[in-house]
C-alpha cells in the first residue's frame, strides 16, 4: 500500500479582525485513486496563482495491493481534508515552566497540551513552541521551532527544586519576548488570538508581595497575547487559594495539581475556537478521478456514489460534489477496480474548492505507483503422460500333416496413436479449529477516551469486554489438559497482566471484569506491545501451540518515549518488530473515529496489513475476534494453495 499526504497551503493577506475561518471538513473520500499508466513524467500540477483563498486543503492518496495480479481487485481510497484556519500564519505555544518540587502533574500537563498543538499542526497548520524555565532566574531552554517533537524532553527535564520567591515578572518578559521571537517563523503576521502562553505559578499564601507580582505578570502577558493559561504545579491544595488563580483573565484558564486533564481540555478549547470562529467557510467543494483503461471500474462498489462518471479521454473520470459541507470527524469514500493488463499505474487527483468570500482553491496531485502482475491466478492442468498399448503378437497358422501348405506372411497390426484423457479433480477441504491449539494474549486499551459511547449508548470499554467474553468463548479453555490458553494484559500510562496464561476460563473472565477499576489516561502502544509478548514468552508457553497477541486500541500513541528520530511512532514499531522477532502473530484492532488512531501504524505493527482491522463502533467488535479466532485456528496455510 502506497500512502502519501500532500497538504497545500493557500494564503491570502487579511486584515487582523475576529477569525478567519470554521471548517474542518475532514473527509475521508475511500474512493480509488484515478489511476493513469505511467508514461513521461508523473501528474504533478503547480498551484496556480488564483488559489487565494484563506482555506487549506489536504489529500491522502491510498492504493491497495501494491503489487495486484490480473485477477486481484483493486482498493482505492482517496482521504480529502479541508480546513478554514483563522490563523492563516500559523499558531505559536510558549511554555514557562516552574522549577517545582512536584513534577509529575507539570510533566504530564505539560506534553498534554503539546499533544494537542501537534494535533492541530497535523491539519497542515503551522505550529511553533517554545519552553522557558525558572526559579531565580529565567532560562530559555527551547528557542522557537516548527518541530514539535523537540519539545517534549525540554517539557520533562526542569530542575525539580523551587523558591517561592521565584522571579514571576521575569518570567513573564521572558515567555513574551519568547513569543515575539516566534514571530519570525511566522512571517511577523500571526495575530494575537492565535498566541498561546502556558505558565506554570505558585508562591506561599502569606508571601502577598510575590502573590501581586504573580498577578502583576499575567498582566503583562495578557497585554501582549489573547491566551494565558495557568497551572498551579504545588501538590498542597492550599498553596493555590489566594493568589495563582487571579493570574489569568479568568478562572476557566486555571488549573492546579491534581485535575488531570483541565489543560488540555483548554487547549483544545483554544484549537478549536480558532478552527470554527471565524468568518470564512467552504462553499463548494469537489474531487476529481480518473481511471485509466488499465483499470476497469466496478459497478455499485462504491460506498458513497459518484455525482458523475463521464469518459474522459479514453479514461473514466469520477465526480463527487458539495454544496456546505460540514465539519465532521471524517467520512470513508471508496470504490474498486479491475486490472485489465499489466502495466505500472498512479492516480491523479484534483480538488478544487471556493469559499464564502467566492476565493477559490485548488489542489492537484498524483499518487504513489502500483504494479499490476502479469499473472491471471489460473492453475495450469497437468498433462498426464500417454500410456502405449502393447504390439498385438503375430500368430502363426500351424502346418497341416498330410498336405503342405505354403505358410503365409504374418500381418503387423497398427499401433493406435495415443490421446490425452482428462480425470475431473473435486477438493473439499475442512479446518476443525479445535485440532490446532494457541496460546493467545488480549491487549486492551484501558484510557479515558473508552468511556466515550457507542451507537447502543454504553461506552466503548464496555462493548470492548463484551467482545473480548465472546472471544473467550471461541476459545478450547480447558484447565490443564490440551486447548487453547490465554492471558489477559490492560494499558494506558503504563501496562500490566491481569491475568497470565491460563486454560482456565473462569480465572480469564475474571480478568476481564477487573480491567476497568485501572482506567488512567494516555495510550504507552509500546508497553502495550512489550508486555503484551512478555505475557506470551513467560508463558508458561504450551509446546506446538502458535502464540498470538490481539492488540485493541482507540487512540493515537500518548506519553511514547520518542525515539533519536522525535518520532513515538517510531519506538511503537521497535516494540511489535521484537514481538515478531520472537515468533508472536500480532493482530491489531482501532476503533473510533478515523482520526482518533493511526492506521499506518497499526497495520505496521500487526504480522502484515491482513492483520489489521478497523471499525468506527465497537459494537462490532464481537465479529472482529470472532474472525481472528477463526484465522488463529484455521491459517490460510491450512488449505490447499494456501488461501
Amino acid at each position: 500500500m502506497f500512502r502519501r499526504l500532500v497538504v497545500m497551503r493557500l494564503p491570502r493577506p487579511r486584515a487582523r479582525a475576529l477569525a478567519i475561518a470554521s471548517c474542518v471538513a475532514l473527509v475521508t473520500l475511500a474512493a480509488s485513486l484515478p489511476l493513469v499508466r505511467l508514461r513521461g513524467q508523473p501528474f504533478a500540477v503547480p498551484l496556480a496563482d488564483r488559489n487565494t483563498s484563506t482555506c487549506t486543503a489536504g489529500v491522502t492518496t491510498t492504493l491497495r495491493p501494491v503489487s495486484p495480479r490480473l485477477c486481484d481487485p483493486v482498493d482505492i481510497t482517496t482521504t480529502l481534508q479541508t480546513a478554514c484556519p483563522v490563523c492563516p500564519e500559523g499558531v505559536s505555544v510558549v511554555f514557562i515552566q516552574d522549577d517545582t518540587p512536584y513534577p509529575d502533574w507539570q510533566k504530564k500537563v505539560s506534553l498534554q497540551a503539546l499533544d494537542e498543538f501537534i494535533r492541530y499542526s497535523q491539519l497542515g497548520q503551522k505550529v511553533s513552541v517554545g519552553v522557558i524555565h525558572y526559579s531565580a532566574a529565567p532560562r530559555t531552554v527551547l528557542r522557537p521551532t516548527l518541530n514539535l517533537a523537540a519539545a517534549r524532553a525540554p517539557l520533562t527535564s526542569f530542575r525539580v527544586a523551587h523558591n517561592p520567591r521565584a522571579v514571576f515578572m521575569e518570567a513573564a518578559k521572558a515567555g513574551v519576548q519568547m513569543m515575539r521571537d516566534s514571530r519570525r517563523l511566522h512571517g511577523n503576521k500571526v495575530q494575537r488570538e492565535c498566541e498561546f502562553i502556558i505558565y506554570f505559578v505558585y508562591t506561599k499564601i502569606y508571601m502577598q508581595d510575590k502573590g501581586e507580582e504573580m498577578i502583576q505578570a499575567g498582566r503583562y502577558i495578557l497585554r501582549e497575547v489573547d491566551n494565558l493559561y495557568v497551572g498551579c504545579p504545588h501538590q498542597n491544595p492550599e498553596e493555590c487559594t489566594i493568589w495563582e488563580p487571579r493570574v489569568p483573565e479568568s478562572e476557566r484558564y486555571y488549573t492546579e495539581d491534581p485535575e488531570p486533564s483541565k489543560l488540555r481540555n483548554m487547549t483544545r478549547a483554544g484549537l478549536t475556537n480558532i478552527q470554527t470562529a471565524g468568518s470564512i467557510s467552504i462553499r463548494t467543494l469537489a474531487l476529481d478521478q480518473w481511471l485509466p483503461p488499465d483499470l476497469r471500474l466496478v459497478p455499485d462498489s462504491f460506498n458513497v456514489p459518484p455525482a458523475q462518471v463521464v469518459q474522459d479521454g479514453g479514461n473514466t473520470k469520477l465526480t463527487w460534489n458539495w454544496r456546505m459541507p460540514k465539519a465532521t470527524t471524517g467520512m470513508t469514500l471508496t470504490f474498486r477496480a479491475e486490472p485489465q493488463e499489466p502495466a505500472v499505474v498512479r492516480s491523479d487527483v484534483r480538488s478544487s474548492w471556493s469559499d464564502s468570500e467566492n476565493r477559490r482553491g485548488e489542489l492537484r496531485v498524483s499518487s504513489s505507483p502500483i504494479e499490476i502482475q502479469d499473472d491471471d491466478c489460473t492453475t495450469p492442468t497437468p498433462v498426464p503422460t500417454p500410456t502405449l498399448l502393447p504390439t498385438a503378437t503375430q500368430t502363426l497358422v500351424p502346418t497341416a500333416t498330410k498336405t503342405e501348405v505354403p505358410t503365409p506372411t504374418p500381418s503387423r497390426t497398427p499401433t493406435p496413436r495415443p490421446r490425452p484423457i482428462y480425470l475431473p479433480m473435486a477438493v473439499r477441504e475442512e479446518c476443525v479449529p479445535t485440532t490446532k491449539h494457541a496460546d493467545v494474549v488480549l491487549v486492551i486499551d484501558l484510557s479515558t477516551s473508552m468511556n466515550r459511547l457507542t451507537r447502543a449508548g454504553r461506552t466503548k470499554l464496555a462493548a470492548t469486554l463484551d467482545a473480548a467474553h465472546q472471544f473467550v468463548s471461541f476459545m478450547d479453555l480447558n484447565g490443564t489438559g490440551p486447548g487453547d490458553q490465554v492471558a489477559v494484559v490492560g494499558f494506558n500510562r503504563t501496562a500490566w497482566i491481569e491475568a497470565p496464561l491460563t486454560g482456565d476460563e473462569a480465572l480469564v473472565r475474571r480478568a476481564i471484569d477487573a480491567l476497568p477499576a485501572r482506567q488512567q489516561e494516555y495510550t504507552r502502544l509500546d508497553l502495550a506491545l512489550s508486555v503484551g509478548a512478555e505475557a506470551l514468552i513467560k508463558g508458561p508457553h504450551r509446546a506446538g501451540s502458535s502464540a498470538v497477541l490481539i492488540l485493541l486500541t482507540d487512540g493515537l500513541p500518548n506519553q511514547v518515549p520518542v525515539a533519536e528520530d522525535g518520532r513515538m511512532e517510531t519506538t511503537v514499531l521497535r516494540a511489535a518488530a521484537a514481538a515478531k522477532q520472537a515468533g508472536i502473530t500480532i493482530y491489531t484492532i482501532a476503533i473510533g473515529a478515523p482520526t482518533d488512531t493511526d492506521p499506518v501504524l497499526l497495520k505496521g505493527c500487526a504480522t502484515d496489513a491482513d492483520h489489521y482491522y478497523y471499525t468506527p463502533d465497537p459494537e462490532d467488535l464481537a465479529a472482529i475476534y470472532g474472525a481472528i479466532a477463526y484465522r488463529i485456528g484455521c491459517p490460510a496455510r491450512s488449505f490447499w494453495g494456501k488461501r
